[in-house]
């Protein structure tokens, strides 16, 4: 290690210059880095798992297109319930991206008018009387309750079917936001309490709490380590030395991953703040020798 001092102190420009231009190359690949948006590649990683995704169904693929809409109230099966929940699915039906919705209303009743099965949820014109009726066969129908609608009629599934095939998240996520925002301006009218939920969704959420807590964890560790140095040397040059290093090294780390095109998954979101810790604690060490 001496050694190395003593060659920086000799060539101190040249490392300089040396430290600049890789510092140069790593902003470049800063720019390259990419984020990857499905969890499940790190189970992909392993032999055995990437075996057994092969084996998989392809209707278990259709999850990734697929977001749920989980309804609760007092009593679902309510005329007032009933009209919001059809208001509802025919405003998701009208959201660009959607490419269809299943629910309690694509069940049919046993009755056939020709080729056509009439639906067991009856029209808003029909009477009290026919209301009554279609929520005795609702509580009945095989189709409905336990896929649809619970036993106890206090929460119904809504299964939106999204238009496009690419598990891309910015392709993804517009659609998603949209349900978001129409199922708040639902929920504001105090009718239905409804929740989205879905593989989609929770892709979206996860890559996006893991990009916000990488910058709340990286802005928050330098602005402590710039705290505590302050505290402990009290001098802006000291001060520099001991935080622009963690501060090079991450940069390094991170723009390595983007040149070499490795995208950030949530084990690899850990390495900045501990690239972070480990250089802080060098860099104190060798100030206060």
């Amino acid at each position: 290690m001496r050694r190395v001092v003593e060659q920086y102190l000799r060539h101190r420009w040249l490392a300089a210059a040396i430290v600049a231009a890789v510092t140069m190359v790593s902003v470049r690949g800063l720019l390259l880095l990419e984020y990857d948006e499905d969890p499940r590649n790190l189970l992909r990683a392993r032999q055995a798992a990437a075996r057994d995704a092969e084996r998989m169904p392809d209707g278990l693929a259709m999850e990734d297109f697929v977001a749920v809409v989980v309804l609760r109230g007092d009593d679902l099966l309510q005329r007032q319930a009933l009209e919001s929940m059809r208001a509802l699915v025919l405003a998701l039906q009208e959201i660009e991206g959607v490419a269809g919705v299943d629910s309690l209303f694509s069940a049919r009743r046993k009755t056939r008018v020709g080729t056509y099965l009439l639906p067991l949820v009856p029209p808003l014109t029909a009477g009290a009387a026919r209301f009554e009726l279609a929520r005795r066969e609702i509580a009945r129908h095989p189709y409905v309750v336990g896929r649809f609608l619970s036993a106890d009629h206090r929460a119904a599934l809504l299964v939106v079917h999204l238009a496009t095939k690419s598990r891309e998240l910015s392709d993804l996520e517009p659609t998603v936001l949209r349900i978001r925002r129409l199922l708040n301006e639902d929920a504001a009218r105090g009718v239905l309490q409804a929740t989205l939920t879905g593989v989609p969704v929770i892709r979206m959420e996860i890559i996006r709490a893991m990009q916000r807590d990488q910058l709340v964890f990286t802005f928050a560790g330098t602005a402590l380590s710039i705290l505590v140095a302050l505290l402990i040397f009290r001098s802006p040059a000291i001060l520099l030395t001991v935080v622009a290093p963690p501060l090079v090294g991450v940069c390094w780390v991170l723009g390595a991953l983007g040149m070499a095109g490795v995208k950030i998954d949530m084990l690899i979101s850990i390495i900045p703040p501990l690239v972070m810790v480990v250089g802080f604690t060098a860099a104190v060490h060798l100030a206060l020798e």
